[in-house]
């Protein structure tokens, strides 16, 4: 009888664990920070997300102790400042920033009493990438981000502060290797180009109007040591490409592009360009892109029906949510969410801003969740179902024989 209960205890266990694993959500949300305390504003649009789980942010606080500025956090540690802004430090710094594998974050600044320029930061010390000074004398970076990558490089630009000085050199595309500083690109202005995307490889993503010369072309291009190759332009889409691209380390290009009949994400690799989403679909639009290296993407998409926003991963909103208005998180529900291009490390980790019903907002990782594939439970589920009861015939059976065994007359 005992042996019996037990059977029936396995079957209902198999049962509740079988629904509960097809339950579980895809993700995992960890809480970097909010702002009830902690030194972060739900208005800042951009988090930056490494591979070591790092995220980098601008900041505001009340608290003395913390003042506004840029910080490095990881979920459960503590947050580290990297430029903070009061009289010994930045009198500002732009809102959003680039940051690599090692914590070290790029951004745009102004030093307190002091020159416009671009700068990084590692939470030790700052380094000086470019300033309003010598050759770059005439120009501003506030333009464009930065980019880093993983060997330190930067890539920015840098724009004449105003039309008197023209032409040639109106605006300068730059990598700096340490010491040394590449020009990539210069021209004559014709539209603002904007920020970079750089990857590992020293590879340089950019938008740029009539590179070609070619009327008022409106073109993303990859730059690898020196060449220049065109991935996209306004010949191939009616309207033009926005502020929405990103390199991973295989050269490959996301990016969004604009038509007549609507927008779309796509991946271009320099040959050709392939569609992933598109706004005939459950999207009416998107907005901030990110990339990486195993061909993952992600993407703030605002859905047709009018239901809210959200992060997503591919064009089924159902099947690709990472999260989106009216989910629960935090202990609280979810009314608005931001986005950035370094949002998704190549783990497949998703970083983002929220702001919730209760008033919070906040830093978020949304981790991918260990959940077996349901063939696996099933399987396991069946090969339980037929094991069980297998093993208890066979204990039946021995049992029989041991006893006959020790109740046998003359043994």
């Amino acid at each position: 009888m005992k042996m019996h209960i037990s059977l029936v205890s396995i079957g209902a266990l198999f049962v509740v664990v079988a629904m509960e694993v097809n339950a579980s959500a895809q993700y995992d949300f960890v809480r970097v920070t909010t702002n009830n305390p902690g030194p972060v504003a739900f208005s800042v649009p951009a988090v930056s997300l490494n591979d070591a789980g790092q995220v980098a942010f601008y900041g505001t606080t009340g608290v003395t102790s913390q003042p506004a500025g840029i910080y490095r956090g990881t979920a459960g540690g503590p947050l580290v400042n990297i430029a903070a802004i009061n009289a010994a430090n930045f009198s500002s710094t732009s809102l959003a920033v680039s940051m690599n594998d090692s914590g070290t974050v790029a951004f745009n600044g102004k030093i307190s009493g002091g020159l416009n320029g671009v700068f990084t930061g590692n939470g030790s010390s700052i380094t000086t990438i470019a300033t309003q000074s010598g050759d770059l004398a005439q120009y501003g970076f506030d333009n464009a981000l930065p980019s880093i990558n993983n060997q330190g490089s930067v890539a920015f630009t840098a724009q004449k502060s105003s039309f008197v000085f023209g032409p040639p050199g109106d605006e300068i595309l730059f990598r700096q290797d340490g010491p040394t500083r590449v020009t990539l690109v210069q021209q004559a202005r014709n539209l603002p180009q904007l920020s970079p995307s750089l990857n590992d490889l020293n590879q340089t993503a950019f938008y740029w109007s009539n590179l070609t010369g070619s009327g008022s072309a409106r073109e993303l291009w990859r730059n690898t040591s020196g060449t220049n190759t065109l991935m996209a332009s306004n010949n191939n889409f009616a309207d033009s490409i926005p502020d929405g691209y990103v390199i991973n380390n295989t050269g490959h290009v996301l990016f969004q592009g604009y038509s007549f009949t609507g927008s779309a994400i796509f991946k271009a690799d320099g040959i050709s360009i392939t569609p992933l989403v598109t706004t005939t679909g459950a999207f009416s639009s998107f907005n901030e892109l990110s990339f990486n290296d195993p061909e993952q993407f992600a993407f703030l998409g605002i859905l047709r029906d009018g239901s809210g926003k959200g992060i997503y991963t591919g064009a089924d909103p159902l099947t690709s949510k990472i999260i989106a208005t009216g989910d629960s998180l935090d202990g609280s529900i979810v009314t608005d969410l931001l986005f950035y291009r370094e949002g998704l490390n190549d783990l497949g980790q998703v970083a983002f801003s929220a702001k919730l019903a209760d008033g919070r907002g906040g830093v978020y990782i949304a981790n991918i969740a260990a959940v077996p594939e349901p063939a696996t439970i099933l399987l396991s589920g069946l090969g339980l179902t037929v094991m069980v009861p297998l093993v208890y015939r066979r204990f039946k059976k021995g049992r029989k024989q041991r006893v006959s065994h020790r109740t046998k007359p003359g043994a």
